[in-house]
């Protein structure tokens, strides 16, 4: 009953792992047949941004101005700015600013 998906995207690193910000209809290669799923790239994610396994820019200014960047490359091509952000990344107010400034960016 999904009419999208979101998983596509990089874990170490953001940016766009499906070459578009756009949504589009996924095909099903086995039965040679556009699906009526639609994927929508994932394009930043908070652990990829902030943990030290992977891009390791904390909170700060230079996680906010590399989302910011992603978002307004987004923007630019009037693309799908695609964030996932864990419910568990709001009990610490750093993450909760960061996710903010990147709203509001």
């Amino acid at each position: 009953g999904l009419t999208y998906d979101t998983t596509l995207g990089y874990a170490d690193y953001i940016g766009f792992r499906c070459g578009v910000c756009y949504e589009y209809p996924v095909f099903d290669i086995l039965e040679r047949k556009k699906l009526s799923l639609l994927e929508r790239p994932l394009i930043a994610m908070d652990c990829t941004v902030t943990d030290e396994r992977y891009m390791n820019l904390g909170t700060g200014t230079e996680a906010k101005e590399m989302l910011a960047r992603m978002k307004k490359t987004c923007e630019k091509y009037n693309g799908d700015f695609t964030l996932l952000w864990h419910n568990t990344y709001f009990v610490d107010q750093k993450y909760s600013d960061l996710y903010i400034a990147t709203l509001s960016a």
